[in-house]
């Protein structure tokens, strides 16, 4: 294997390894080097997809009927393609996917044990429902935290023939995830959407944003998803959950001349699935980075789990373990971790991904705000929950004025959309709903005497928003009279590497109101949003992008030869410790004798010495110490002219720089 340099200003890249790429992702090579060697695939070492059949007898979906382009093109594309007439365990778990299509019969509790056996041990299942044949699927789904709703999707404006059939685009329908890699439009038929999902799960077909995506019944579907996936949450497999069977069927539902399954790009949807869910059970190129001398800007490496921190330290209305007691089960029951501190644990503080102030009364020390700044600008989320006037808390209203926004001093009421005639408890919906992530899945809110906000930051989106008729009220006028209409009553916003979401109203999320509209499903929703800063870290932004394109990744918090026996790349992030002599002799025979890859990561300032020292050992040289480059007329930033902007001038042409503009 041929060592590759590539020395750039400020990173350095010694690689020489040779990467997984799952079918279906492009392989990225050029004359000179390839980073990318495609896999080669024996058939005898096919992956195994497993179409269990023994739960619909005469059902026209199998993979020799209804499903046959499926499993014809999965087999042409390097998969062997097994069918499993009668249950059977043995065979099963000769699979690499199992693909359980609108089931007739349901799986009993052993079976469903099975199943789950399968995917905590690394297997990819793929569960199909369909309205109304899709019953059993729905509680097979149902077992691993999925729901549906029981109505058909539809849009009034983007849709073939019929606004049941709808064309979904990758501009305003795709979720970020492989599976939607090359994909451009897909086609649904007569499919219907997911209701609740697992905490970690992502959408990956989402509706339209606007008012024309309803469901058969009326009511607005913006925002539901129609295909989602997630990676298991106590195992290693991973689950795809779609509500539709005919995109990926033999018909032609809309006689349009062409196939179902090949309408649009319905067939690379499909082999995408079958990719990702592969992904799991082949093994992975794992990627370590070395966190055992002290990175700099706090690298970091994310779990799998979201950990959201309550604070009870400063007195909140709403207390993690008395009015939120049955908010903390719904998000543990979806696999968010949670605690609380009553007293302070910077460890603790620290490791949290989402904080979560809930309408705090205590005011916060100037100790206090800049600890929770400096959490939030390194990646953190913060939930800050507000109420109207009469329970509004100082420390809230203190912490809002910190992030520049400031709540009103009053409540808000709707005469005309509310719940059981009470106009303060308000029902939005619609226009009040923007298209927001936070609010994927979610079409109606259950706003329970709640305030908004006087003013919010530039750089806030507002998430909820009062109608724009007569109908908005205040049930306390505010000072200056201002009007009821429109009033932001949630914003979120980014702050350095984190994310900040405010809300003016606490009681959406107590036992009593938690079930009004989906609020509790914009609980788990909001959280996700938050904690996704923490891929962000400073310095670092990959770990989980690293993990969504197939590499297994892991952090190193002891620095030894035995710690990288078997992965495939090292990222030397910029640190402020020392390495020593028998560590860089482990890191010399990991890339020359071993073939792996390393990645260092320098700094043009008084950081990163260390990095300089390892670069120097392949004949790599940094600036002098100190140096920052200056360039006057590409800058990022009108400030500092050391921010500057690499074009087509800068990069050269090479396999890593593919695609790459800016």
């Amino acid at each position: 294997m041929k060592d590759k340099l590539i020395v750039c200003t400020l990173i350095v890249l010694f690689l020489s390894v040779s990467f997984y790429v799952p079918v279906g992702i492009v392989n990225v090579s050029n004359d000179s080097a390839s980073i990318m060697p495609e896999k080669e695939h024996e058939l005898a070492q096919a992956p195994v997809v497993l179409f269990d059949e023994s739960h619909n007898p005469g059902s026209d979906f199998t993979h020799d009927n209804e499903l046959l382009n499926l499993a014809t093109d999965l087999e042409s594309h390097g998969y062997a393609v097994e069918n499993m007439s009668v249950w059977s365990e043995s065979l099963l778990f000769s699979a690499d996917v199992v693909i359980v299509a609108v089931p007739m019969v349901a799986y009993s509790t052993e079976e469903y044990h099975v199943l789950e056996q399968f995917v905590a041990k690394g297997g990819g299942l793929f569960i199909i429902s369909d309205n109304p044949t899709g019953t059993t699927a729905d509680e097979l789904a149902l077992d691993f935290g999925f729901t549906f709703y029981t109505y058909y999707l539809q849009d009034q404006d983007d849709y073939i023939v019929n606004p049941y059939w709808i064309q979904w685009d990758r501009v305003s329908n795709f979720g970020n995830h492989p599976i939607t890699g090359g994909v451009s439009s897909v086609t649904t038929y007569l499919g219907y959407g997911i209701r609740t999902y697992p905490g970690l799960a992502v959408p990956i077909l989402i509706m339209d944003a606007d008012d024309n995506s309803e469901f058969s019944t009326g009511l607005a579907a913006h925002g539901t998803t129609a295909i989602i996936a997630t990676e298991y949450p106590t195992g290693l497999g991973r689950i795809v959950v779609a509500g539709d069977i005919h995109q990926f069927a033999g018909g032609d539902v809309d006689t349009s001349g062409t196939v179902d399954y090949y309408e649009g790009d319905n067939d690379l949807l499909a082999r995408n699935i079958i990719d990702w869910l592969a992904g799991a059970t082949i093994p992975e190129n794992i990627i370590v980075f070395d966190q055992t001398h002290i990175p700099f800007g706090r690298t970091h490496v994310q779990s799998r789990h979201i950990d959201v921190l309550f604070d009870e330290i400063h007195s909140p209305f709403y207390e993690a373990i008395g009015t939120y007691s049955t908010l903390i089960e719904y998000l543990e029951g979806n696999y968010l971790d949670t605690s609380y501190m009553d007293v302070f644990d910077p460890v603790e503080y620290s490791g949290a991904d989402v904080v979560v102030h809930a309408n705090p009364t205590g005011t916060f020390s100037s100790y206090d705000i800049r600890d929770l700044k400096e959490h939030v600008l390194d990646g953190a989320g913060l939930l800050l929950i507000g109420d109207a006037s009469v329970v509004l808390g100082a420390g809230a209203a203190q912490i809002a004025e910190e992030f520049g926004a400031e709540f009103y001093e009053g409540g808000l009421n709707d005469t005309d959309d509310n719940y059981d005639d009470n106009s303060n408890r308000v029902r939005m919906d619609g226009s009040n709903l923007a298209d927001h992530p936070s609010l994927n899945g979610v079409h109606e809110v259950g706003y329970i005497y709640g305030s908004g906000f006087r003013t919010v930051p530039d750089n806030a989106v507002t998430i909820l928003r009062t109608d724009d008729d007569s109908s908005s009220g205040w049930t306390v006028e505010p000072p200056g009279s201002p009007s009821p209409r429109n009033v932001p009553c949630a914003i979120a916003f980014q702050y350095g590497a984190g994310r900040v979401m405010m809300i003016a109203d606490g009681g959406m999320f107590t036992a009593t109101y938690l079930g009004h509209g989906n609020n509790s499903l914009f609980a788990i929703s909001a959280m996700r949003w938050l904690a996704q800063g923490k891929s962000l870290r400073h310095y670092w932004y990959g770990a989980q992008a690293l993990r969504n394109q197939g590499y297994g990744v892991m952090s190193m918090k002891q620095f030894n030869a035995t710690v990288l026996e078997g992965t495939d790349a090292l990222i030397l992030p910029v640190s402020m410790d020392p390495y020593l002599g028998v560590e860089k002799t482990i890191i010399e025979e990991y890339v020359t004798v071993d073939g792996n890859g390393l990645f260092l990561i320098g700094e043009a300032s008084f950081y990163g010495d260390d990095i300089r020292d390892i670069a120097t050992d392949y004949g790599i040289y940094f600036d002098s110490l100190g140096t920052t480059l200056e360039d006057e007329d590409d800058y990022a930033s009108t400030s500092f002219y050391n921010r500057f902007l690499l074009d087509s001038g800068n990069i050269q042409t090479h396999a890593i720089t593919q695609g790459v503009e800016g």
